[in-house]
Parts: C-alpha cells; sequence; structure tokens
C-alpha cells in the first residue's frame, strides 16, 4: 500500500475546500481553534490550514498529554472558550486518542461544537461511536508510516508519501 505525495495533497485540498465551506456557511465565532493531538499529525495538520480559506481566523494548538495520561496539554496558548474546535489527527485507529481528548476538551472549554479531520481511518474496530466528519482516505489494518508518523522503530516520519 503506498499513498502518494500528489495524492495527500490532492486530498488536502478535497478536504480544506469542504472545511472552509463549512466553517464560512457557519461563521458565527471570532476563532476557530485547530488542535492537533500528538506529534504525527502536525505535516498533515500544517498542511491543511495552509489550504483553508483566509477569510478563517483560526489559531492553531499542539497538545500532548504525558505518559498518555487523562490530562492534556497544550504547548502554547489554550482554545477559546466557546469556540469551535477542529481537531486534526493523522490517523483514526483504535480511537483512543480521540475518546480521551474530546471529553476533556469539552470539559475545559466548553466549545460551541468540536468537528474532527483524519487524514487515514483504519478498517479496524473502534473502541467508541465517534462521528468523524471528514476523512481522507480508509486503509486496511496495516501498520502505515510516513508523512508525519513513524514506523516500528521510530524512524522514517520524514518520508513525503504514506506506505507500509
Amino acid at each position: 500500500m503506498e499513498i502518494t505525495s500528489k495524492k495527500i495533497q490532492s486530498k488536502i485540498i478535497e478536504l480544506s475546500q469542504k472545511i472552509s465551506d463549512f466553517y464560512l456557511e457557519n461563521n458565527d465565532f471570532k476563532y476557530l481553534s485547530i488542535v492537533v493531538p500528538l506529534s504525527g499529525g502536525v505535516p498533515f495538520a500544517v498542511d491543511l490550514v495552509k489550504s483553508l480559506s483566509d477569510e478563517i481566523q483560526n489559531k492553531l494548538l499542539m497538545c500532548y498529554a504525558y505518559d498518555m495520561d487523562e490530562e492534556w496539554y497544550f504547548s502554547d496558548s489554550n482554545p477559546e472558550i466557546g469556540e469551535p474546535i477542529l481537531i486534526i489527527e493523522d490517523i483514526y485507529d483504535t480511537g483512543k486518542t480521540l475518546a480521551d481528548i474530546i471529553p476533556w476538551l469539552e470539559e475545559k472549554f466548553t466549545p460551541r461544537e468540536i468537528k474532527t479531520v483524519v487524514l487515514l481511518e483504519k478498517e479496524i474496530e473502534k473502541i467508541n461511536n465517534i462521528t468523524i466528519d471528514w476523512t481522507g482516505f480508509i486503509v486496511e489494518d496495516t501498520w502505515v508510516f510516513g508523512y508525519g508518523m513513524d514506523d516500528e522503530n521510530g524512524m522514517r516520519r520524514g518520508l513525503p508519501y504514506i506506505t507500509d
């Protein structure tokens, strides 16, 4: 399995248009807080945010959890209270990350709404019923790496394509 850089960038443009259309139609907010849990989603998030409409005021926020505990932390500033949040994830497999972070965001920041976009969704049983609002590609249940995601040895995140 391989998803080329060209296919990734084409899908990002498609997703950014859909997301931009949604937020421009529902624009009763000051800032869209864009949350990127964990480092694997950074390349996808950066490319996606660059492709969003310039009319959407946004704050790009990196967050992480120490030892994958229940408490998340932001590296710079926090989401705006009561404003919408868009979570950008590299891959949706079991759903643990989203199952952990969504309730935490709801409790801490009372967002108007939380939407999710993932580059990859694995065909695997999920541990929750989280609805993904925008999905790039559906992939089989296999270890994938590249474009921010690491291989079994924690390497090859920097590849411009995704492979197994």
